[in-house]
């Protein structure tokens, strides 16, 4: 595999190819019912028209709707096929409609395909509902969902909620087995790295899973994975609570952006195609966002200077390429005009202006809270409340106790009793908690050595950046500057001012070979800087419990710009932003 081959571009020919071949090898005509939320992450891999082609003749989900089932006989539908995660939540859905659908139809023929490995609990679970006898289990090994190039996701989007709420840690084996699996597509990686509790984990199970591998533990390819680095959500959880001001960011915060889509409300019509299949939003969608309009009014006016000027005395190659232009990007142009303009329309109320001044003075230790109750007062959405006071607790570890018992009471009091157990659920999480002690915060030591803020006096050049400040406007997201550490030559210490559990480990095989996996804080580091003079390395980035995409922006922007030597690919358990981090904990 060539380094520009580290990319998701196989892992979806190869998960596609596993859907059709399931689907081929039931045969007739079927219904395909999906979790709710897995319809649009699947449509990246197989589009609708392609599944229709191997069979799919309805889709539908689990939820329990009698009038779909209904339309089994009417369709001449001989076969329900139930494609969900290994998980018992999404198992039991996929029981109950497997068990409606029987009661409507008991000639149809029930399939479940489980992603990525099969369960035993899930026969027990069709057993008891005494639908074992009539179905067929079937499994596909994949589990990793290629959202672009550079991102793939498991689309977990309960891991925070089972992790910080719950105490489970039970999703954890799967993150490690879908990373093992990885290591089998792109060679096992030389380091392994983990900052946060889950993370150290999940790099001990794959270190467990190597040992009982043994001579069948993947290999490692002289042009696949080099390192992998993780990191818990929790180690910086001040950048999701900011709002990013990336183009693909505010779309995601402000218009619902999602795998590519944006659902319309009221009148609106919804949009897709936002992804890199996009020419515009290829080049824009990471910029800041009045970089993206400069960059859409140059164009314009590139074309239009063409047009009128240059056209006439221009030869044959010259008009090709023109006209290629306008096909590849002129057709999506006013598409992109009208979402920056809705985007500016909403980035210019008084609203939003207010929660960026609260969020700087937060970042900045200068903030009046008493503007956070104005804007609760006036009646803003009660996530963009929650965020303003999780960022304070994050920046300060913690929220004064005078001043929190005032939030809480008028919160309760503004928006309904139902958030007491939304306060109750952000508590457990340590999200949201009072000030007990006075003492200075790992975020303001970190302001200064890992440059998180730019300089009084010297504000960030959005347009033109140098630097990933550009994202929020000023602010560095701490995450990108950790993982910028850890890809350096050097990674990351073993010792970690905040106390985040961090672990170091040296893959490797010994002469019989058999995993002989090195974890020391004294891991050499020699073979991976030598790496460095050569070629860049390949690099996976894992974030466990959700990524934002402007860190996303910023963590390509580091590669683009040379300012770590590798070539990266982002892996993830879902992409995120505060109100929907909020909203999933909440729920």
């Amino acid at each position: 595999m060539d380094a520009t081959e580290f990319t998701t571009k196989r892992l979806r020919a190869e998960f596609r190819k596993a859907i059709l071949g399931t689907l081929d090898s039931i045969r007739g005509s079927k219904a395909l019912v999906l979790e709710p939320y897995f319809i649009q992450p699947l449509g990246l891999v197989a589009e609708a028209t392609v599944l229709k082609e191997h069979g799919v003749d309805m889709f539908c989900t689990t939820e329990l709707d009698e009038g779909i089932t209904a339309l089994y006989g009417e369709k001449g539908i001989g076969r329900v096929v139930y494609l969900t995660h290994a998980e018992i939540g999404s198992i039991h859905r996929a029981c109950k409609h497997a068990s409606m659908s029987f009661k409507a139809n008991q000639n149809v023929e029930l399939y479940v395909v489980l992603m990525p490995r099969h369960m035993q609990m899930a026969e027990i679970m069709f057993e008891e509902e005494g639908l074992k006898g009539d179905t067929r289990f079937l499994h596909i090994p994949y589990s990793w969902v290629p959202l672009s190039r550079d991102v793939v996701s498991l689309e977990m989007h309960d891991v925070l909620k089972e992790l910080m709420v719950e105490s489970n840690p039970g999703c954890l084996y799967g993150i490690a087995h879908a990373l093992y699996q990885l290591q089998e597509m792109f060679g096992s990686a030389s380091r392994v790295q983990a900052k946060g509790e889950w993370s150290c984990r999940i790099a001990t199970m794959l270190g467990r899973m190597r040992r009982e591998a043994g001579k069948n533990v993947p290999a490692s390819a002289a042009d696949g994975l080099d390192d992998i680095i993780l990191m818990d959500r929790t180690v910086d959880m001040v950048t999701p609570m900011c709002t990013q001001l990336t183009y693909a960011g505010l779309l995601d915060e402000l218009l619902g952006l999602e795998y590519g889509q944006i659902r319309g409300k009221g009148d609106s019509r919804k949009v897709s195609g936002l992804n890199e299949t996009d020419p515009i939003f290829r080049e824009i969608g990471d910029m800041f966002y009045s970089g993206a309009r400069v960059w859409v009014n140059s164009t314009l006016k590139e074309i239009q200077k063409f047009r009128d000027s240059e056209m006439a005395g221009a030869d044959v190659a010259a008009l090709k390429g023109f006209v290629s232009d306008l096909r590849e990007k002129f057709s999506r142009m006013p598409l992109h005009t009208s979402l920056l303009e809705k985007l500016g329309g909403i980035m210019q109320s008084s609203g939003f202006t207010a929660r960026q001044k609260i969020e700087a003075d937060i970042l900045d230790d200068d903030v009046d809270m008493n503007l956070v109750y104005d804007r609760m007062y006036k009646g803003d959405d009660v996530f963009s409340v929650l965020r303003l006071m999780c960022l304070y607790c994050a920046v300060n570890e913690g929220i004064p106790k005078k001043e929190y018992d005032i939030l809480r009471k008028d919160l309760i009091n503004t928006y309904g009793f139902e958030h007491i157990a939304s306060i109750h659920a952000l508590q457990m999480a340590r999200l949201l908690y009072r000030k007990e002690e006075r003492k200075r915060s790992f975020f303001s030591k970190a302001k200064s050595s890992m440059g998180l803020l730019v300089a009084d006096g010297n504000p960030a050049d959005c347009e033109n950046p140098e630097d990933v400040h550009y994202a929020y406007a000023g602010y560095a997201p701490m995450s990108s500057r950790m993982m910028q550490k850890a890809c350096s030559a050097e990674g990351w210490s073993t010792r970690d001012d905040a106390g985040h559990a961090t672990m170091r480990v040296q893959q490797r095989v010994n002469d019989y070979g058999f995993p002989d996996d090195i974890e020391a804080s004294t891991t050499s580091t020699q073979g991976s800087e030598s790496k460095q003079t050569s070629k860049k390395r390949n690099v996976l980035l894992v974030f466990v419990g959700g990524v934002t995409q402007a860190e996303i922006s910023t963590l390509r922007f580091l590669s683009n710009k040379g300012k770590v030597h590798c070539n990266i690919m982002i892996a993830t358990t879902s992409i995120l932003n505060g109100s929907t981090l909020l909203e999933k904990l909440i729920k």
